[in-house]
């Protein structure tokens, strides 16, 4: 994946990272996810409080995050989650 790429040089460099992103892709299961773990970077939403967290789109009817906030080993959350697409802010679709 092209993302990977440039985040492997920051690895490799001995950097830790954080990174949010709209994936647009299954953060439970998919090849987004696959090559992030590749690098050894982790879901930390989904690593903290497990697979059964809120769809984060409107259009997505698998209850599955297409958004998702990757760390390295190196970082840990002690605190955070998300909420489903339309829990907090109305008529947005994230």
């Amino acid at each position: 994946m092209d993302l990977v790429e440039p985040l492997k040089v920051f690895i490799e460099a001995g950097d830790h990272l954080i990174l949010l992103i709209d994936g647009n892709s299954n953060m439970k299961n998919s090849d987004l996810r696959t090559a992030l773990e590749e690098i050894h970077m982790k879901e930390a939403i989904l690593q903290k409080h497990g697979l059964l967290g809120p769809a984060t789109h409107k259009r997505n009817s698998t209850s599955s995050p297409i958004d998702g906030i990757w760390t390295t080993p190196g970082k840990a959350i002690e605190r955070g989650g998300y909420f489903a697409y339309d829990e907090v802010v109305m008529n947005t679709d994230h």
